[in-house]
């Protein structure tokens, strides 16, 4: 990766109406540390809230949930299966030490790599041009206690790669 941007977001209390406010694009995923779910707001005011649902812990909360918003399966360990972008031009596939973006016709156009993390796509970008990415430490405890922290980054699609790129 040529250069990396990274943006730390203030965590705000949940507050209903602050997130109904909020511009777009918000995503909810289910929380990556606490129980419960995590809205991001990335528009113009950016920030991360925490959300819980004491009535089922498997949703956000009902108010949460009528705010339109883009949801982010949570991924699985070891996922590699691909996952299509929105317009269907691209796909990533992410796993043990290693994520990449595809054209629609199997061209890698993007790659990151680290020994020894794994990688979980989230999704896709709202507007495709890159998936979010979440990097763990692999090594059990071991690592989990040298490095207690978890990595949220944007691989983007390369600006030349269009609908078809690689073709």
């Amino acid at each position: 990766m040529p250069e990396v941007t990274t943006t730390p977001l203030p965590v705000v209390s949940e507050d209903p109406e602050r997130l109904a406010q909020a511009s777009p694009p918000i995503y909810v995923t289910k929380s990556l540390v606490m129980g419960g779910f995590t809205a991001f707001a990335l528009g113009d005011d950016p920030f991360v809230m925490h959300l819980h649902n004491p009535e089922d812990a498997s949703c956000p909360p009902p108010w949460a949930a009528a705010i339109p918003h883009i949801e982010v399966p949570r991924p699985v360990p070891g996922w590699v299966q691909p996952l299509q972008s929105r317009t269907q031009c691209f796909y990533a596939t992410g796993g043990d030490q290693e994520v990449g973006i595809y054209s629609s016709n199997g061209q890698l156009l993007a790659q990151a790599s680290k020994e020894g993390w794994s990688f979980y796509v989230l999704g896709w970008a709202h507007d495709d041009s890159g998936v979010y990415v979440r990097m763990a430490i692999g090594g059990g405890s071991d690592g989990a206690i040298f490095y207690p922290w978890e990595v949220i980054w944007k691989l983007k699609v390369p600006e030349e790669a269009g609908c078809g790129a690689g073709s």
